[in-house]
């Protein structure tokens, strides 16, 4: 379980079936989201795994997949994507994008201090009421 949830956490945009066998969903590589299927029937081994995808992707997975060697059984499919996706390849985390969020809001400070003395220090007359 607690390679489930690592991956589930390293991808989260990667969702399993009920029985882990297949998982779907997109993956960030390059800067790009990229949709693909992963089998897995042997679950948590990486005997009998597939990777679908778009085949402009497939030479790339298979040079990766080619120069992966599994050392220890418990390596499994955690450390296989993880390999497959470089440091430098790694797309936007929530963290980043809540960041850059904080960032801009931080920015508008000073125009809504500068609002709320205005407003303390006017009256407005609604024509209607």
């Amino acid at each position: 379980m607690e390679q489930i949830s690592k991956i589930l956490n390293h991808f989260p945009l990667l969702i399993p079936s009920t029985d882990f066998k297949l998982w779907s969903g997109s993956i960030f590589f390059k800067d790009e989201e990229i949709p693909i299927s992963i089998s897995t029937p042997y679950f948590p081994s990486l005997n009998g795994f597939s990777i679908m995808c778009s085949a402009d992707l497939e030479n790339d997975i298979q040079q990766s997949c080619s120069s992966y060697k599994v050392d220890r059984e418990n390596d499994g499919l955690g450390h296989f994507l993880e390999y497959l996706q470089s440091k430098e390849a790694l797309g936007e985390t929530i963290t980043d994008v809540f960041n850059v969020f904080q960032t801009l809001v931080n920015s508008f400070q000073d125009f809504w201090e500068a609002y709320d003395s205005l407003k303390s220090c006017t009256w407005l007359i609604d024509p209607e009421h």
